[in-house]
């Protein structure tokens, strides 16, 4: 793609139109960004549901046609766990190999919901153990995430609490309020 985009400004830019060149790839650039974020705020808006759907599938021991079926199904929970930790604090994931072959271990809290969970496979079951949320680490850490993760998370949690069911066009959103409340 951005060969051929090299092309077309290689060819405006010979007939004298190297401005135009410019634009038109600014323009491209511009719009193939737009659609990477509408692509990416669609997978993001999925996240929560595919998660749930997920650790439910883990829960009720589903069978798979082979292993590594069974084993991918691990690694995608692993996945879908290491997005929602990058973007929502309190969540964490881990991977490591016992008597039960690879496992994940997710501790992910989905708009206050706890969930605490290992998923492996025996042989073609998906199967999981679910596990105490515990008292976590107690270690004073600094969150250490970009702006536009932090900003995807807050999204994801109004979105879970359905702030942005309720918007009409030109309506302004109303977030709750940040300040404890005194009784």
């Amino acid at each position: 793609m951005l060969k051929q985009l090299s092309i077309v400004s290689m060819m405006l830019s010979a007939l004298g139109a190297t401005t135009s060149a410019q634009s038109i790839y600014a323009d491209i650039a511009s719009e193939m960004a737009k659609e990477g974020i509408n692509q990416a705020e669609a997978k993001l808006n999925q996240l929560p549901d595919m998660l749930r759907d997920g650790l439910d599938i883990a829960t009720a021991e589903r069978e798979f046609e082979s292993n590594e079926f069974c084993l991918g199904n691990v690694q995608a929970l692993v996945n879908m766990g290491a997005v929602a930790s990058n973007i929502m604090p309190f969540t964490k994931v881990w991977t490591y190999e016992d008597d039960r072959g690879p496992v994940g271990k997710l501790r992910v809290m989905l708009n206050g919901e706890k969930i605490h969970i290992e998923v492996y496979c025996n042989k073609t079951v998906l199967k999981s153990k679910i596990l105490p949320w515990g008292d976590g680490d107690k270690t004073l850490r600094e969150v250490n995430m970009s702006s536009v993760s932090a900003l995807l998370g807050v999204g994801l949690n109004f979105q879970l609490q359905g702030i942005f069911d309720e918007i009409g066009v030109g309506q302004e959103l109303e977030f709750p309020s940040l300040k404890p409340q005194l009784d």
